[in-house]
């Protein structure tokens, strides 16, 4: 459970705000699934196996990124009444979102004692997380520039 912020914006600028919010937050939850893929991966020789409850990966992706998505919803408003179109925000989300998916992946990653760690494994995991968070789907949902468009 979460206080929620009541955002009053002009008409005009609703629908805009709503799709982007949207955006934020089908984005943390696929980063936060990736979190959690990543990290069974790097736990367990058969991640698809592996009985228990691994949902507390999630709940700490969203509550160590609950700030910042506040604080986009604040520049996101603030983007669209200026007349941007707010992919500058979403932009910026990849970021927290990259950011805080390492740092968690890094942290139960780590968890496991090193007796029973398996260094390739974790780092192949390490590997796909990365590989997840700059996909070209992960990247188009936040309306990040393309490599080629970035040259240009």
């Amino acid at each position: 459970e979460t206080i929620f912020p009541l955002y009053l914006l002009p008409v005009e600028y609703r629908s805009r705000f709503s799709e982007r919010v949207e955006t934020l937050i089908t984005a943390a939850t696929e980063a936060a699934g990736f979190v959690r893929g990543c990290v069974k991966d790097a736990w367990f020789k058969r991640p698809g196996d592996a009985k228990g409850d691994t949902s507390f990966l999630v709940e700490s992706f969203f509550n160590h990124t609950q700030q910042d998505f506040l604080a986009a919803l604040v520049q996101l408003e603030k983007t669209l009444v200026s007349g941007a179109d707010g992919t500058v925000v979403l932009q910026k989300w990849h970021s927290v979102l990259r950011t805080e998916a390492i740092q968690l992946f890094d942290h139960w990653a780590g968890q496991e004692s090193m007796e029973f760690a398996n260094p390739r494994r974790i780092a192949n995991a390490h590997q796909k997380l990365l590989n997840l968070l700059y996909s070209k789907k992960f990247k188009n949902l936040l309306h990040m520039p393309d490599k080629k468009e970035e040259a240009a």
